[in-house]
């Protein structure tokens, strides 16, 4: 996960593990109920997704972007402690807080005032198994023309937010960026490793909006 930790999954009671559905907002996933991930007050319940590591890269986003009561302080330092890999120093730096970790685990925590800062597995440590990347999923036929907001990142130039058609080709979208990049050079389009071919609908891709398209320019 975009998070960075290091996921350490118990797999000794492998034979007698259940599964249970499990929804954080609009976010449904699946949790293991006797595996487990993560080292010292990192540890969670292990889980696992039917969604691609993309698209949990952006409920994470997400999560922390609408964090709304509380200290805003504190969940600096909760988002901190979520990225540090070591989890001694994730520890000491919520413990620079004064945060007092339910059962030593930062998956539930307090602050001095009795607050009570509650962090879904997936903040915490990556999934054990995330859904397959499918890069053509519909038929022309299949795309209806719908709006996709799609953010373009290159090198050297700010993202670039631009909202195209579903029933779009690769080849008007490219035309799209240039124009709202002002960029002359001619550009390749990528998503998940695999390029963006010009004769194939924008639509034909697994490309949720607001997800990011990789743009590299031709010299």
């Amino acid at each position: 996960m975009g998070s960075g930790c290091a996921c350490q999954s118990s797999q000794e009671n492998d034979a007698s593990d259940r599964i249970r559905l499990h929804r954080q907002g609009n976010l449904t996933f699946y949790i293991h109920e006797r595996l487990v991930s993560g080292k010292g007050c990192k540890k969670t319940p292990a889980w696992q997704t039917t969604m691609t590591r993309e698209e949990i890269d952006m409920k994470i986003k997400e999560f922390w972007e609408t964090r709304v009561e509380g200290n805003p302080l504190i969940w600096q330092a909760l988002q901190q402690a979520c990225v540090e890999p070591d989890a001694d120093k994730a520890e000491g730096l919520l413990k620079a807080y004064n945060l007092t970790l339910s059962n030593g685990f930062m998956q539930q925590s307090y602050d001095e005032r009795g607050y009570r800062y509650d962090l879904p597995p997936f903040v915490i440590n990556p999934a054990v198994k995330y859904g397959e990347v499918r890069v053509i999923t519909r038929a022309p036929a299949q795309v209806k023309g719908e709006n996709m907001d799609l953010v373009f990142r290159t090198a050297g130039i700010s993202d670039c937010k631009i909202c195209v058609k579903s029933d779009e080709s690769v080849k008007i979208v490219k035309e799209k960026f240039r124009e709202n990049a002002k960029v002359q050079k001619d550009v390749r389009l990528f998503f998940n490793g695999k390029e963006l071919k010009d004769e194939n609908l924008i639509g034909q891709y697994n490309l949720p909006s607001g997800m990011v398209v990789q743009v590299f320019l031709k010299a």
